[in-house]
C-alpha cells in the first residue's frame, strides 16, 4: 500500500513526542512492507527530499512556523500532495 502521512507542523528528527511518534509510525508502515512518504516541517541542514530506512522524506516549508493548534494558527497551508512524485506501478 501507499501510504502519505502529513504531519507538516512537526520537525523530524526532533524530541518532541509528536516527532518521535511520526518517525515511529512511518518506520512500522515500512517495516510492514508499504510505500511511506512523510511530509514534515523543513528544517535547516536537510535535505527537502530523501529517503532514509525505507521511508520518502519530504520536507515543506511551513507558515505561520509553528504548531497547529494554536488559535492564531492562521489559514491552513496549501496542498502540498502536487509535489510528490507519481506512484509507481507494482
Amino acid at each position: 500500500m501507499r501510504i502519505v502521512y502529513v504531519a507538516s507542523d512537526q520537525r523530524v528528527p526532533g524530541r518532541t513526542g509528536g516527532s518521535v511518534h511520526v518517525l515511529e509510525v512511518a518506520r512500522g508502515l515500512a517495516a510492514r512492507g508499504h510505500e511511506v512518504h512523510v511530509v514534515v516541517h523543513r528544517e535547516a541542514g536537510l535535505p527537502v527530499e530523501g529517503a532514509r530506512d525505507g521511508i520518502i522524506w519530504h520536507r515543506v516549508a511551513w507558515r505561520p512556523d509553528h504548531r497547529i493548534g494554536s488559535s492564531a494558527s492562521g489559514p491552513a497551508p496549501p496542498s502540498s500532495a502536487s509535489s510528490l512524485p507519481s506512484a509507481r506501478t507494482r
